[in-house]
């Protein structure tokens, strides 16, 4: 029946090679060695057939891609992963995401409920959902960074929309999430979202090579 083939990650820890997982393995194996794991859809070969009656939902402009690649992962009877890459995916001068926009946090927040809303409903495992819900969730939280790149009335919108969906913090799973929910209940979600930012700013000057 329906397959995905696994092409390439950015994982920290890769599935076995050549070897065939029914989709919930493979999805339990990866979640559970990476909780940063991103779904984007190059990283897999498809079934023509995984296509029908699930396809990309079209009132969402981004985030499509985590709304979609997991339910279509699901949906294969077997994924078979391999080490060569068959194609590769060109990336624009500054990615995909070059302008942070109320409208990307909006899809986000909208997206992360959905998904979350979704396994609830559909995924029986208590630890498939647990791992599900873990990863959707971090999509709330980089959103909380993300209101940094905002105008002041844009920000505001966006805080009172954070506040009103603090209860996804709940499903926070990877130890930086669970840091980061301390932090707001305790600070407030605007002094986390500022502490978080400056964070992440240092973080990237101090990874950055120096070329002579």
């Amino acid at each position: 029946r329906g397959r995905c083939c696994h092409v390439e990650n950015n994982l920290q820890f890769f599935p076995d090679y050549e070897r065939i997982y029914t989709s919930k393995k493979y999805l339990k194996t990866v979640l559970s060695k990476n909780d940063v794991y991103e779904w984007f859809p190059v990283l897999y070969a498809y079934r023509k057939t995984l296509f029908e009656k699930e396809m990309f939902d079209e009132s969402i402009r981004f985030f499509e891609d985590v709304d979609f690649v997991y339910r279509i992962i699901l949906k294969a009877e077997k994924l078979f992963v391999i080490k060569d890459s068959i194609y590769q995916y060109r990336i624009g001068r500054d990615g995909q995401l070059t302008h942070v926009s109320k409208e990307l946090i909006k899809n986000s927040i909208s997206v992360t409920k959905k998904n979350i809303k979704l396994v609830n409903v559909t995924i029986v495992n208590k630890k498939m959902k647990k791992l599900l819900n873990g990863n959707f969730v971090r999509c709330y939280f980089w959103s909380i960074i993300m209101i940094n790149y905002l105008e002041e009335k844009e920000q505001k919108e966006i805080l009172l929309l954070l506040k009103k969906n603090k209860c996804l913090m709940k499903y926070a799973l990877n130890k930086k999430d669970r840091f980061a929910k301390i932090l707001i209940n305790v600070l407030g979600v605007f002094i986390t979202a500022k502490l978080l930012f400056v964070r992440s700013k240092f973080r990237e000057k101090t990874n950055l090579v120096h070329i002579p």
